[in-house]
Order: structure tokens, then sequence, then C-alpha cells
């Protein structure tokens, strides 16, 4: 099989359905739906409908189709806040 042979391949298939614009839709209504809080970039819902989703959507699938898209970095926090019987030490 392909896949097997070539890591690469596997999700080249999928890739070029991420960035279709009834996907981008559906998840963005999926997200605001679940009452989804701001990302990453601190970025909300209100303040995608002032600027207008659809473009912003635009704007996302041309990088991702484009694979210039780069998320930014997360900032990690400890879990570890306090013993847990369960948690390994």
């Amino acid at each position: 099989m392909k896949a097997k042979e070539e890591a690469g391949f596997r999700f080249y298939q999928l890739y070029d359905k991420v960035y279709r614009a009834e996907v981008l839709w559906h998840a963005y209504r999926l997200c605001r739906a679940n009452g989804g809080a701001a990302g990453v970039d601190g970025v909300t819902f209100e303040q995608l409908d002032a600027v207008g989703v659809g473009g912003w959507l635009g704007e996302l699938a041309d990088d991702l189709r484009k694979k210039v898209y780069r998320e930014l970095a997360l900032v990690r926090l400890s879990t570890r806040t306090r013993k847990l019987p369960w948690a390994k030490a």
C-alpha cells in the first residue's frame, strides 16, 4: 500500500478537503454553536463577526491551499498543579 510505503502520502487526500469553503464554514458553525472561546490568537467570535467571517475564512483557505498557514505557538501549562491519587509522579 502506498500509505505504508510513503508516510507523507497518508494525509495527501485529506489535506485538499480541509480548505474547502463548506468544510471551513461547517467547522465555524460547530465551534460557534459550542460557545467556543477565543483561540490562541485571542480573536473572539464577536470580533470575527465584526470584520466579516467570509473574508476571514477565505484568507484562511488561501493560506491553507498555498501551504503557508502557520499556527501560533501554544503556551504550555503544567497540569500538575496538585497531587492527584492517579497521577504518576
